[in-house]
């Protein structure tokens, strides 16, 4: 089998043989499962993806995070190219109201 490249929702296509296809789900996390990976409380996860700061998606009633999504994110993080506050509830920093004005 080849990855075939082409992407179903929270699938990955691949080409058999015969040329048909088959569709593999991905791998997808709980935000407490993404919470150990990242070393922090599954409350900082559940914030960031009500706040849309951590790529997710909700399966009915609950969050579900791509491996490869959570991977990207943490990269992210690790470079600086995004900053994130790791409570729930305190301001990026950087974020609010310009230096010197309150």
């Amino acid at each position: 089998m080849s990855i075939a490249g082409a992407r179903t929702a929270g699938a990955v296509s691949l080409s058999d043989r015969r040329g048909g296809s088959l569709a593999v789900p991905e791998k997808m996390l709980t935000p407490k499962q993404a919470a150990e990976r990242m070393q922090i409380r599954e409350s900082t996860v559940l914030a960031w993806l009500r706040g849309r700061k951590m790529p997710g998606m909700k399966v009915g009633r609950v969050w579900r995070i791509r491996e490869e999504d959570l991977d990207g994110f943490i990269r992210r993080l690790a470079t600086g190219e995004i900053t994130m506050s790791e409570e729930p509830g305190e301001e990026d920093p950087g974020a609010g109201s310009p230096a010197g004005e309150e």
